[in-house]
């Protein structure tokens, strides 16, 4: 009797384990959310291409640079301010790469990671006016990241199965998957 109802506790705790209950997809909200965020940085790349791509972009935050925490201001010398064209081109590339992946949902995950570094410097080197929307679009890459929003109105569903787990940073994750 204690043994048949220790084998028929076995067999609920086995039946709600990941296996059964299997990677549900993200709720649409936070689909809706990656894309909305995704034509947001879409049309931020299209408006700074449209504006001129030039060393001003990067020069014009020099002020705040020099403000900026130690190791921040460091990069912004060395690294930004030595080559203001490179860097304002490298600028616009990423926030267009990240708007583009989550507008159409691939590789979510690694996108929020390069959109969280692009809010780091923006926040640090940006005016402060534009620093609430920084905040957000961070708060967007985190929560997008965590909710694997690339698996419901994206392409992360089919990369996951035919790419390497290390390239779509599904981890262990996409033989338990689909």
């Amino acid at each position: 009797m204690v043994f048949e109802g220790a084998l028929q506790g076995l067999e609920v705790e086995h039946s709600l384990g990941p296996s059964s209950l299997g990677v549900q997809t993200p709720p649409l909200g936070v689909a809706l959310i990656r894309v909305g965020v995704g034509a947001l940085l879409l049309f931020e790349a299209r408006r700074m291409l449209d504006a001129g791509v030039g060393p001003h972009l990067i020069e014009d935050c020099a002020h705040r640079i020099a403000l900026a925490p130690e190791l921040l201001a460091r990069l912004g010398q060395d690294v930004l301010l030595r080559a203001p064209r490179a860097a304002a081109w490298a600028w616009v590339a990423s926030t267009g790469l990240v708007g583009a992946c989550w507008f159409v949902g691939a590789f979510v995950r690694p996108a929020a990671l390069l959109l969280v570094a692009i809010c780091a410097l923006r926040w640090s080197f940006g005016p402060p006016s534009e620093q609430l929307a920084v905040a957000l679009y961070a708060l967007a890459a985190v929560g997008c990241a965590l909710a694997d929003a690339g698996r419901r109105l994206g392409l992360d569903a089919t990369l996951a199965r035919s790419l390497p787990a290390w390239l779509t940073w599904t981890g262990g994750k996409s033989s338990k998957r689909g």
